[in-house]
């Protein structure tokens, strides 16, 4: 939830006035993210810092369009693929949608932090003492407060050497934000926003105004070029949006690869030279581990499992018995509920369903909880009850047991680079026919499709020597 706060910080701005209905202009911002007391004051260095760069342009339609890109230094942040994108502003400044967001990690949970949008949409009721109630679309997923927002014109006062309308903002959970607007145009100043996050810790989330750019026509062109060539990979690649995984699949990391170098020459002392020398650092980062891993699943596949060794959430041993001559999935992951794991949950409930349509023929499915706990007995009860958690609340059915030394005789991805979740589909002869490191491809409406039909080969091949 958010609340105000306001300590005062000095900001020095560039000179000069550029009209929102004028020409093409870049914006950079610069922000951090600080714990915080009660009254919202800094209590120490900034958790994260970021830099958010704009280019403004005007629409044929009216308004602006923000073409943005978001660079993020400590406590986590978006992957690459996210973290640009473009702002359609109508003609009264409104953005049809808010993608201004960082990605904090605190204690291990990820956190999503709406920034403000540059430009202010209630410009023209700027004045002394004014007052005025307006809906505000949600900015991020979990907001719902349909109640009109409160909007309060608090005082005129110099921001570095800008002349700025403060505005308080405040909903029904109380006061939200504080901007700086410049009185002779519609452009944020600065922003102040106090978040509540982890068991109820203040942060403080600045945003400062670093410069103002006008930008002729050659400029211009200079820069939208890589940037549209960002724009048409990033449409390429189909991730969500809000995905918060860095993981890209073999075919999309040969897609960026085609087109990498060309993105690289193009971003060349342009605000997009970070990001695309980050693309190509991910790239070859990802293609090495990728390789580990090939290593890792033919070194496995084909060949005899080694013994399955698995304890309940109890503690007792899983009976080898009861895998003998079956066909078994393992899922190993972190199946935690404290805290929660960001989503797709490992796709958990597509597994659940899997298991529910295979299990009467035969299949038998095992999540296994990994968690460093798990080796010492007496931290067994609190990863049950994180275990637990998850299993009500993602309401699963197949049993969740603890790992026993199985993983490490498999081959664990973490040693190589590569992250959990791993799927080993084991023959009832105890030969490893699957081995796959990372989440599937998935469409709604077929779900694990690829790995349920190396399933059901199993259990025709299985039915067919049980009959000779």
């Amino acid at each position: 939830m958010l609340a105000i706060a306001i300590p005062t910080v000095v900001l020095a701005v560039l000179s000069g006035s550029l009209p929102a209905e004028q020409g093409a202009i870049e914006l950079r911002y610069r922000g951090t993210f600080s714990k915080a007391s009660r009254d919202a004051e800094p209590t120490g260095e900034p958790v994260k810092r970021f830099d958010l760069y704009c280019l403004s342009t005007p629409r044929n339609e009216g308004g602006r369009e923000l073409a943005f890109v978001l660079d993020e230094q400590g406590g986590g942040g978006w992957p690459w693929p996210a973290r640009f994108g473009t702002i359609a502003l109508d003609a009264k400044l409104r953005p049809a949608r808010n993608r201004l967001r960082l990605l904090h990690e605190h204690n291990g949970t990820p956190y999503v932090l709406a920034l403000p949008v540059p430009y202010f949409e209630f410009f023209d009721r700027l004045a002394k003492d004014g007052r005025w109630e307006a809906p505000r679309a949600a900015e991020l997923p979990n907001q719902n407060d349909p109640a009109p927002w409160k909007y309060r014109v608090s005082a005129r006062t110099k921001v570095g050497a800008r002349d700025c309308w403060r505005v308080d903002v405040s909903n029904n959970f109380g006061p939200q934000e504080s901007l700086w607007i410049a009185v002779d145009q519609p452009l944020l100043v600065k922003a102040e926003r106090r978040f509540v996050i982890g068991r109820g810790e203040v942060h403080l989330l600045k945003v400062e105004l670093d410069s103002i750019t006008p930008m002729n026509e050659e400029r211009l062109a200079r820069v939208r070029r890589p940037f549209d060539g960002l724009l048409k990979l990033q449409r390429q690649l189909k991730r969500a949006e809000d995905d918060q995984s860095a993981e890209l699949s073999e075919a999309q990391l040969k897609l960026i690869a085609e087109q990498v170098k060309t993105l690289e020459s193009q971003a060349e002392n342009t605000p997009f030279e970070g990001l695309v020398g980050a693309i190509i650092r991910d790239v070859n980062s990802q293609s090495r581990r990728s390789d580990d891993v090939d290593s890792l699943a033919r070194r496995m596949t084909g060949k005899a499992a080694p013994a399955i060794r698995l304890k309940t959430l109890e503690g007792e041993a899983v009976p080898a018995a009861d895998l003998a001559g079956k066909i078994v999935l393992l899922h190993f992951w972190t199946y935690q509920g404290d805290p929660f794991p960001p989503e797709p949950y490992g796709q958990v409930g597509f597994l659940d369903y899997l298991y529910h349509r295979r299990n009467k023929l035969g299949l038998r499915v095992y999540g296994v909880a990994i968690d460093s706990r798990s080796a010492d007995r007496g931290q067994l009860p609190a990863v049950a009850r994180s275990v637990r958690k998850l299993q009500s609340f993602m309401n699963l059915t197949y049993p969740v047991v603890v790992d026993d030394g199985t993983l490490e005789k498999l081959g664990d991805p973490e040693r190589v680079g590569a992250k959990l979740p791993l799927w080993v589909l084991i023959d009832p002869k105890g030969t490893v026919v699957q081995y796959k490191v990372g989440n599937y491809v998935i469409k709604a409406d077929e779900g694990l499709s690829q790995l349920d039909q190396a399933i059901l080969d199993l259990i025709k091949k299985q039915k067919a020597e049980t009959a000779k």
